[in-house]
């Protein structure tokens, strides 16, 4: 039996529900529990409640919204930039555990890969999206990224290498979108890749897809402006 009493006690709780009601259902009996606690002790109780579930909801079904009546390569390039834009990349060592998380990166806008690549699948299977998330190795550090079914083919899509996304001047540039493994494999390693999905197609690959691939027998110039003027 505890006889001892507070002045002041600040309990900071995280609501993990997505509907209204089962938020406020629980607010009422932990409202309780706090109110019995106090009048036993003496003192007060601060309640500090965050709807994380309910709020990364919201989220998910924002980037959904935005998206009804699209083709699923459509879907899938607008889900994917509206992401990199709204979350800020940081580097691993400077963020605690929550940005690694698809809650941290939804509702505080900041990530690093394996938060962002939660987020990315969450938001494609809301949207009707297969995806997975595939772990490896860029540049000889842990790395996550998404693989994801477009059409029945399976395509790598890299939303935060660094040759993704440019934070210092809000720039996406897709050259890591929609990657076979080979290609993927230029920059990254996978771990366990017997069981990694086969990539055989390129047709969505984002340069071949919008004709910004510039061969040797193409004019240059020519291409240069048409991939301009689009």
């Amino acid at each position: 039996e505890i006889k001892s009493s507070i002045e002041t006690a600040t309990v900071e709780l995280l609501l993990r529900s997505f509907t209204i009601e089962e938020i406020e259902e629980e607010k009422e009996i932990i409202t309780s529990i706090a109110n019995e606690v106090s009048n036993e002790f003496g003192g007060t109780v601060d309640i500090c409640f965050k709807q994380q579930y309910l709020n990364m909801k919201e989220k998910i079904n924002e980037y959904v919204s935005e998206v009804e009546g699209l083709t699923e390569y459509e879907k899938e390039i607008k889900i994917h930039d509206k992401l990199a834009y709204s979350v800020t990349y940081s580097d691993l060592d400077e963020l605690p555990r929550k940005y690694h998380t698809a809650e941290g990166t939804l509702i505080e806008n900041i990530g690093v890969c394996d938060g962002f690549t939660k987020a990315l699948q969450l938001i494609y299977d809301k949207a009707g999206i297969e995806s997975i998330i595939v772990l490896g190795t860029l540049d000889g550090n842990p790395h996550a990224w998404n693989l994801v079914k477009i059409e029945d083919n399976w395509y790598n899509v890299d939303i935060t290498s660094s040759r993704s996304i440019l934070s210092e001047t809000g720039v996406i540039n897709h050259a890591y979108f929609n990657l076979t493994n080979q290609k993927m494999k230029r920059i990254a390693t996978f771990d366990n890749e017997e069981l990694i999905p086969k990539t055989d197609s390129t047709k969505y690959d984002f340069y071949e897809y919008n004709n910004y691939i510039i061969n040797a027998e193409q004019d240059i110039t020519q291409q240069m402006r048409s991939i301009h003027s689009s």
